[in-house]
């Protein structure tokens, strides 16, 4: 694959490549995920998967949120080569899966997911609830 990349198959889950990341995880490697499953056209957060939460669930990996603004100009939705266009990281603190038992419900994995986009929202990604928004970070506001 390149560069360890770990293709899916897109409309569904693809336990295949679940499979493979936690294998990944639990070998004490990292991966790096797109938790809405998808690039988004407008550069906004979009709705956080639960793969996210099952994959942090289940090794125990903390999640690193990350927002990587400006990424929907440099790769626009359906290019298959990125553009010139400068783009930003911003990275932010780790977060663990806690569940009351060993087998989380649907509404944790989803409260996590929508935990772990709400930490890259506020990185400074536009989320879907802002509008004309190119995403100013705490940091760069001089709020952190």
């Amino acid at each position: 694959y390149m560069m360890g990349s770990i293709p899916l198959r897109s409309g569904r889950a693809d336990t295949g490549a679940l499979r493979r990341a936690l294998h990944t995880l639990k070998a004490g490697g990292g991966v790096a995920i797109f938790p809405e499953g998808q690039r988004m056209q407008s550069g906004q957060v979009g709705e956080g998967k639960v793969g996210v939460a099952f994959l942090a669930a289940r090794s125990g990996a903390p999640v690193v949120p990350a927002a990587i603004i400006g990424a929907h100009k440099a790769m626009p939705v359906g290019a298959s080569m990125p553009v010139p266009y400068p783009i930003r990281v911003v990275f932010g603190e780790p977060l663990l899966f806690a569940s009351a038992s060993s087998k989380p419900t649907r509404d944790e994995l989803d409260a996590f997911a929508d935990r772990v986009m709400r930490a890259i929202s506020d990185l400074g990604a536009p989320s879907s609830r802002e509008s004309g928004r190119e995403g100013l970070g705490a940091a760069e506001e001089g709020k952190a």
